[in-house]
């Protein structure tokens, strides 16, 4: 059974899981395949022309994050926010119970509401998106974490 850190970090939806390094906690049992993760992450890495420095600098940490959300459809090709791609992602990647598959339907559409106003680069509107799943997912930590029985 996934650890709680693991199935809220997967709730948060890629936001968490696939822009930065996990902890050694995080990682015990991850829900997200992390070969996946990382193969989105290196191709983003060499697109953007960064170097190992450049990757683990946090600055450059929301400009991956924003390449890798476009790769899994979380942000358009115009580096607008998807609801339909989220979940499709959510789908796909997490093949989550239809539980938490509604918890995260919730989740996409609640973060829509809140960032629909938001008038920014593409990689400042994916560290907002970030931060948002993992508000939600915080705020809804028990409805996340509940096994089914």
């Amino acid at each position: 059974m996934p650890s709680t850190t693991t199935v809220l970090v997967a709730a948060a939806l890629l936001g968490l899981a696939l822009s930065a390094p996990m902890s050694s906690e995080e990682s015990e049992e991850s829900v997200l395949p992390p070969e996946e993760i990382k193969m989105n992450h290196d191709a983003c890495v060499k697109e953007l022309g960064l170097t190992e420095a450049d990757r683990k600098d946090p600055k450059t940490k929301d400009k991956i994050l924003a390449c890798m959300f476009k790769k899994d459809g979380t942000m358009t090709d115009d580096g607008q926010f998807s609801v339909e791609g989220t979940i499709a992602n959510a789908v796909k990647v997490l093949k989550a119970s239809p539980e938490k598959l509604a918890l995260i339907k919730e989740m996409a559409a609640e973060c829509k509401k809140t960032l629909a106003d938001v008038k920014a680069p593409e990689d400042v509107l994916a560290g907002r998106i970030q931060r948002c799943f993992h508000e939600y997912a915080k705020a809804h930590k028990s409805a996340v974490t509940k096994t089914p029985a």
